[in-house]
């Protein structure tokens, strides 16, 4: 946590610095704290829909229902151009799966765009199945998101954490099997 309250030091307007520490938190399980990074990060653009969701990540550790309000009333006050709408309107229970997937074909105009768009839906729709407890959906969508290789999105760097903490808690069940 330390770099980035160093780069917060340096300049406390950049942002993405608080994305990356409010995420850090998030998987060091320091809710509160994650919460008041991507809040600070979610009000710099809040018709960025992956705002919104990384808070909503976190708010649904603290309180889920509270969380899921919140997330209705953070899309009901956004402009909603941007792609990743869609997969908030699935986290709220507008679309299914299938309409988000239909979405998401219709949407792309290129190789490129479809690859990020992918990479974005399996990471999310990972952490969705992944709250369900459905451990092997989730993993199976983390691979795929991996797989698409879209290296500069924070969802491929985490859906890698993801993953590997996934491997690590079966390791963990096996070792206690083998006791």
């Amino acid at each position: 946590y330390e770099a980035f309250d160093s780069v917060l030091e340096l300049d406390p307007t950049y942002n993405y610095a608080r994305l990356n520490r409010g995420i850090a938190l998030y998987y060091g399980g320091r809710f509160p704290l994650a919460q008041d990074d991507l809040q600070a990060f979610y009000q710099d653009d809040p018709n960025d829909p992956f705002r919104s969701l990384w808070l909503y990540l976190v708010e649904r550790e603290i309180d889920p229902k509270k969380a899921a309000v919140t997330l209705q009333q953070r899309y009901d006050k956004a402009n909603r151009g941007q792609w990743g709408w869609n997969i908030v309107e699935f986290y709220l229970g507008k679309i299914s799966e299938k309409t988000l997937m239909e979405r998401l074909k219709a949407d792309a105009t290129d190789n490129t765009s479809l690859a990020e768009h992918l990479s974005e839906t399996d990471f999310y729709l990972g952490k969705h199945y992944l709250s369900l407890g459905d451990k092997d959906t989730a993993s199976a969508l983390f691979k795929l998101t991996v797989a698409n290789n879209v290296h500069n999105f924070v969802e491929h760097r985490y859906a890698l954490l993801e993953l590997a903490m996934l491997s690590q808690e079966q390791d963990d069940l096996s070792e206690s099997d083998q006791q």
